[in-house]
């Protein structure tokens, strides 16, 4: 499978996540569903996943431990710029989003991998392939 559609496929579920973002901050979601910060964590995960795989850390434990990475330094932005003085337990808030993130890293792997073997079949590999794999 060609890079330029995984940034593709990342883009658009980035675009969802961005709009998703907009939303809950215009309209508290964050304040108003418990839930929504854990969906948008895996959604972050996923995307994360996305561009680490896209960015050719292709094994599983590369990925996950570069979005584990990556998930860590947000939950220390979070923290600096006063998010958690809003959570009752901040260290249960911290791993919970944490494991979120690993879900949608797992999620982004199992797509790509799902993705690649797809692109392996013959008339499926036909339509996917740029005119300068044809032969």
């Amino acid at each position: 499978m060609r890079r330029v559609h995984i940034l593709f496929f990342t883009l658009v579920v980035a675009g969802v996540l961005a709009v998703m973002q907009q939303y809950a901050l215009e309209y508290y979601l964050y304040w108003v569903y418990w839930w929504f910060d854990i969906v948008m964590h895996a959604i972050g995960g996923l995307v994360i996943g996305l561009l680490v795989y896209a960015a050719g850390y292709r094994t599983l434990l590369k990925l996950v431990m570069t979005v584990i990475l990556i998930g860590l330094v947000w939950e220390v932005f979070e923290y600096a710029i006063g998010v958690m003085t809003y959570e009752d337990d901040v260290l249960f808030d911290t791993i919970l989003d944490l494991i979120m993130d690993t879900i949608g890293a797992l999620g982004a792997y199992g797509i790509m991998r799902w993705w690649e073997q797809k692109s392996q079949l013959p008339f499926i590999a036909e339509r996917v392939a740029s005119p300068d794999q044809t032969s």
